[in-house]
C-alpha cells in the first residue's frame, strides 16, 4: 500500500504538481514563523486599511468614509484596496488580521501558479515539464515577487494568466450563447474589486486585445469587438460598487488632468535602461539599506531567472517566423517600450504611455515578465542542444562583463576622484560648479554601495547567478536539472526580496501614541509627521536615505500616514494614489518648498494640527518638545478646535462613528459653523429631524448654519454614489446567476 500511494502521488506529472506547490511555499518562511510584509504602502496603507474595513464589517457598516486621514477621506472610493473582493471580505468577518492576510496571499500565489501552468498546458499545449518551467519563472519573477509590499498589484496578478486563459477558450467557441459570457465578465471584474485600478485595467485590456487577435486571426474580428464590448459593459456593472464612488472622487482629484495633473508626475517610475543589468543580477543594485539604483526598485524588476531568461531570448529567435507565438513577440517588445515611459519611442506619436491617471509606466513590465516565461517553457519544450553554443557564448560574455566590472569597482574604491574628473570633462562645467567634494563623496558613496551589491564578486547573489550561466551548457539534455537549479535560484531570491516583521509588532501602539497631547487622544485635533525624504528622485539614489529597519522602526514611532489610524490617531496627508486636489494644495502651503517640513505654524494651527512628530536628528523647531520618545521629538500647537463657531459660542464636536459626527452648541442668534473636516458629497446634517444645508468652508471644510437656542447637530455620510453602485452591482449579479440556470425544456 505504501508503495502504491508513493508512486501515485510522484508519477511522471503528478510529481510536477507537488514541486510546484512546494515551491511555491518555500518563499513564505517569514510567514510560518508569524511575521508579515509589513513595511513601505503594505504598513502605511493596506493593514490600517484592512483593520478599519474589518472594523465596520463586524459592525454591519460599509467602510465608505475615514475620518483619521486626510482630514476626512472617502477610503472605499479611494480604492486602493477592495473592499468588495470576496476572499478579503470573507477574511474580515472570520479571521483575524494575522491569520486571513497571510492566508490570502499564499492562496493568491498558489493559484496564479495554477493559473500559469494552465495557460501553458490548454493554450500553448506544451508538456508538463515546460510548462512547469515557464509557471516557475512568472510565479517567481520580480514583476511579482517584488510587488509584495503593494498588495493590491500583488493580488490582482493572479488573475492575468486565468483572464488569458478564459479569453483563449471563449476565442475557440463557434458559436456563443450569453452564457458563454458570465465566466469572462466575472474573471475580468474580480481584480477590479481588489482596488488599484492600473493593473486591472492593463490585465483586461491585454486579455481582451489577446482575444480580438485571436478572432481576427480566425477572420472574426468584428463579432470579437461586439463580444470584448458587451464583457466589458458586463465587468463594469458588476464592479459598480467600486466604480461610482471612485468616478466621483476623480472629479476632486490631482489625477484629474482638469485639476492641472502633470506628465512629470506620470512618468516618475519610468523604468531606467540602465537598470537592465538585473534581469540577470537582481541585487545589482543592492536591496533593503544597500540600495543604490533608482527609486522606487521594487517597480524596476522583471527578473525571470538567469537560465529562463536565456531560453527564452533563444526561443524569440528560433520562433521568429512561427505565427503561433507572433501576439507574445509584439507583448514582449511593445510592454518593454511601454515601461520606458518618458523614453518610451510611443510619446513621439502622441501616447501616453503610463495610463496618466495611476502613473507608474514601469509596471508594464508584469507583461514583459509573462511573455518572456512563456518563452522560456517554449524554448525549454524544444530540443535543447541546439542551445548550447548560445549558453557558452552568454556565460562567456556575463562573464567577462563581471570581471571588468569588478576591476573597476577595485580601481575606483582606490581613487573615486578619477570617475569625477572624466565625468567633468563630459559633461556641462556647470554641473560641477563648485561642487567637487558633493560628487567626489557621492561617486566614492556609490562605489561602496556597488561593492556590496551583485554583480560584485563579494556578493553571493552574484554566484547564484554566475552558477547557473557556467552549468547550463552541460545540462541542456537533463531538463530537470536545468528546472531544479532554476528552482533554487528563483525561490532564494524571491525569500530574501522583502523584509518582514512580526505581527505583535505591526498591531502594539507605538510608544509615541502614549506621548501624544489629550487633543490628539480625544480626536479633536491632528498629527502632521515630519520625515526625511530622502534624494528618490536621483538618478542614483543615496543608500544613505534608503529606509534600512533602524529607519522603519523610526517611520513606525513617527506614526506615518495612515499607520496612526489603526491606533484612532487622526492626521492629514492620504499616502496613496487618488488624493484629494485642495489638501495637496494645502499641504504644499503647509510644508514650503524644504518637503517635509512646517513653514508656517499659524497655518498648521489653522489647519487643525495639534501635534508634529519630528526625529530628534532633524528636528528644527524652534520650540522645545513636549515629549522626546524613541528618536522622536513631539511638538504640541494651539489647534484651532475641531468645530468652530463664527460668533465664538462654544461648539462641541463629538465624533459617533466614522460616518457620523454630532455637534452640540449654544448661540443666542444662530451662527456660522466651520468643522475641520473634509467637505465632500454624501455628508447630510440634520437638526430635529430636519436637513440643513452642508456648504464648502474655508479651504476645503464644511459650513453649517447652526439655528438659535440649544442645538445638537448629527452629521453623517450617506453617499448616493456607494448605494447606486451596490445596487448596480447586485442587480447584475442577481442577473448573472440568473442565466446560470438551465432552461427546462418544454
Amino acid at each position: 500500500m505504501p508503495r502504491i500511494l508513493f508512486t501515485s502521488l510522484f508519477n511522471q506529472r503528478q510529481w510536477l504538481f507537488w514541486l510546484l506547490l512546494i515551491v511555491l511555499l518555500i518563499p513564505f518562511w517569514p510567514i510560518l514563523l508569524g511575521k508579515f510584509y509589513a513595511i513601505g504602502d503594505m504598513r502605511d496603507v493596506y493593514i490600517p486599511l484592512e483593520l478599519f474595513y474589518q472594523q465596520e464589517s463586524r459592525a454591519g457598516h460599509i467602510p465608505a468614509w475615514n475620518p483619521d486621514v486626510a482630514w476626512g477621506y472617502p477610503v472605499l472610493a479611494g480604492g486602493q484596496i477592495g473592499f468588495y473582493y470576496p476572499p478579503l471580505l470573507l477574511g474580515r468577518l472570520l479571521l483575524p488580521i494575522s491569520i486571513y492576510l497571510p492566508v490570502i496571499v499564499i492562496a493568491h500565489v498558489i493559484a496564479l501558479g495554477a493559473g500559469m501552468f494552465f495557460l501553458l498546458r490548454k493554450v500553448f499545449a506544451l508538456p508538463p515539464l515546460a510548462a512547469a518551467f515557464g509557471t516557475i519563472a512568472f510565479a517567481l519573477s520580480a514583476s511579482v515577487w517584488q510587488h509584495t509590499t503593494h498588495l493590491n498589484i500583488f493580488l490582482a496578478v493572479t488573475w492575468l494568466p486565468w483572464q488569458i486563459v478564459v479569453m483563449h477558450m471563449l476565442a475557440t467557441k463557434k458559436k456563443l450563447v450569453s452564457r458563454d459570457l458570465i465566466l469572462p465578465i466575472i474573471v475580468l471584474a474580480l481584480p477590479v474589486l481588489i482596488g488599484q485600478f492600473q493593473i486591472p485595467i492593463l490585465i483586461a485590456a491585454l486579455s481582451s486585445i489577446y482575444f480580438i487577435y485571436q478572432k481576427f486571426t480566425a477572420s472574426t474580428g468584428i463579432s470579437g469587438i461586439r463580444t470584448v464590448a458587451l464583457i466589458g459593459v458586463g465587468a463594469v456593472l458588476l464592479t459598480a460598487a467600486q466604480l461610482l464612488p471612485t468616478a466621483e472622487l476623480f472629479q476632486f482629484s490631482s489625477r484629474n488632468s482638469s485639476q492641472g495633473f502633470n506628465i512629470e508626475r506620470a512618468n516618475q517610475y519610468s523604468y531606467p535602461i540602465y537598470h537592465l543589468p538585473a534581469v540577470v543580477f537582481p541585487r545589482f543594485y543592492g536591496n533593503d539599506d544597500s540600495y543604490w539604483g533608482r527609486r522606487l526598485e521594487i517597480e524596476q524588476g522583471f527578473y525571470i531567472g538567469v537560465i529562463p531568461l536565456l531560453i527564452a531570448i533563444w526561443a524569440l529567435w528560433k520562433t521568429r517566423r512561427d505565427a503561433t507565438y507572433r501576439f507574445w513577440r509584439y507583448v514582449v517588445i511593445i510592454s518593454f517600450l511601454l515601461a520606458l515611459g518618458s523614453l518610451s519611442p510611443f510619446r513621439l506619436i502622441g501616447i501616453e504611455p503610463s495610463l496618466w491617471v495611476f502613473s507608474a509606466p514601469s509596471r508594464w513590465l508584469i507583461f514583459t515578465s509573462l511573455a518572456l516565461s512563456i518563452f522560456a517553457a517554449v524554448g525549454f519544450s524544444k530540443n535543447l542542444k541546439e542551445l548550447r553554443t548560445f549558453l557558452v557564448w552568454a556565460a562567456a560574455s556575463i562573464g567577462i562583463v563581471v570581471v571588468i566590472y569588478n576591476i573597476a569597482l577595485y580601481v575606483l574604491s582606490i581613487k573615486p576622484e578619477g570617475i569625477f574628473t572624466v565625468l567633468q570633462q563630459l559633461l556641462p562645467s556647470s554641473i560641477f560648479a563648485e561642487q567637487s567634494s558633493y560628487y567626489v563623496e557621492k561617486i566614492a558613496g556609490l562605489v561602496s554601495s556597488a561593492q556590496a551589491s551583485s554583480a560584485s564578486f563579494a556578493s553571493p547573489y552574484t554566484w547564484l547567478a554566475l552558477i547557473p550561466l557556467v552549468a547550463a551548457p552541460f545540462l541542456v539534455r537533463h531538463k530537470q536539472a536545468l528546472l531544479v537549479i532554476s528552482v533554487i535560484e528563483l525561490t532564494i531570491i524571491a525569500a530574501t526580496t522583502t523584509p518582514t516583521q512580526a505581527w505583535n509588532t505591526i498591531l502594539e501602539p507605538p510608544a509615541t501614541v502614549q506621548a501624544l497631547p489629550a487633543s490628539i487622544q480625544t480626536q479633536q485635533a491632528r498629527i502632521y509627521s515630519i520625515r526625511e525624504g530622502g534624494d528618490t528622485g536621483a538618478i542614483f539614489t543615496d543608500s544613505d536615505s534608503r529606509a534600512d529597519r533602524q529607519a522603519r522602526e523610526l517611520q513606525r514611532q513617527l506614526l506615518v500616514p495612515m499607520a496612526h489610524t489603526q491606533f484612532g490617531i487622526s492626521g492629514i496627508e492620504w499616502p496613496a494614489s487618488l488624493d484629494i486636489q485642495a489638501h495637496e494644495v494645502a499641504l504644499a502651503q503647509l510644508r514650503g518648498e524644504a518637503g517635509y517640513s512646517i513653514a508656517d505654524t499659524t497655518l498648521a494651527e489653522e489647519l487643525n494640527i495639534g501635534a508634529v512628530l519630528v526625529p530628534i536628528a532633524i528636528d528644527e523647531m524652534t520650540t522645545d518638545p513636549q515629549h522626546t520618545v524613541n528618536g522622536v521629538a513631539i511638538h504640541e500647537l494651539q489647534s484651532r478646535p475641531r468645530a468652530i463657531a463664527e460668533d465664538g459660542s462654544a461648539v462641541k464636536y463629538i465624533p459617533v462613528a466614522p460616518d457620523h459626527v454630532r455637534l452640540q452648541g449654544d448661540s443666542q442668534n444662530g451662527t456660522a459653523v466651520i468643522v475641520k473636516d473634509t467637505w465632500y458629497p454624501g455628508w447630510v446634517a440634520r437638526v430635529n429631524q430636519e436637513t440643513i444645508p452642508i456648504l464648502p468652508g474655508e479651504r476645503f471644510f464644511r459650513s453649517i448654519q447652526l439655528p438659535a437656542g440649544q442645538t445638537t447637530v448629527e452629521m453623517t455620510y450617506r453617499p448616493l454614489s456607494v448605494y447606486a453602485g451596490l445596487v448596480a452591482s447586485l442587480a447584475t449579479l442577481t442577473l448573472l446567476v440568473f442565466l446560470l440556470i438551465p432552461k427546462r425544456k418544454t
